[in-house]
């Protein structure tokens, strides 16, 4: 019986652990998927124009609060574009602030600031430390009982 518990143990942090690597695919690399689809690179300065505050109630527990930071640019040929991305956090920024846009010359619709490029990296170190976590809570009190 005992043999069970541990199969069904060691199946449960793999399945966890499997989830989350799919979670942090899925959400942590799509700024970088966009990145990648640019062919013709080009760079601009943009400057955050709006950040509004959003929440939504999804049932009556929870809550999902985000705020959503719009932004322009100016492409090569000198035409102004206004984008917009979700984030979680304030992180300082103001309107009137520089980030750096990567957008593709032939399509500058197509386009990503570096600022998302570098939240997705945070992301990946932050799945890291909760997948060490799962794994180690459950084998730390696996010894302790067994000790």
């Amino acid at each position: 019986m005992e043999h069970y518990v541990e199969i069904i143990a060691v199946i449960s942090i793999l399945l966890m652990l499997a989830a989350i690597i799919a979670i942090v695919l899925f959400s942590c690399t799509k700024s970088r998927r966009e990145y990648k689809r640019i062919k013709n690179i080009s760079e601009a300065e943009g400057t955050i124009i709006d950040i509004k505050f959003v929440g939504s109630l999804h049932d009556l527990e929870s809550s999902y609060e985000y705020y959503v930071i719009s932004y322009s640019f100016t492409d090569s040929c000198g035409k102004i574009y206004s984008k917009s991305f979700k984030n979680q956090r304030l992180d300082n920024f103001k309107e009137g602030d520089k980030i750096t846009v990567y957008y593709d010359m032939d399509n500058p619709d197509k386009c990503v600031t570096d600022y998302k490029l570098k939240a997705d990296k945070n992301k990946w170190w932050q799945a890291l430390i909760i997948t060490a976590i799962i794994i180690v809570v459950p084998l730390v009190i696996s010894f302790a009982l067994y000790t």
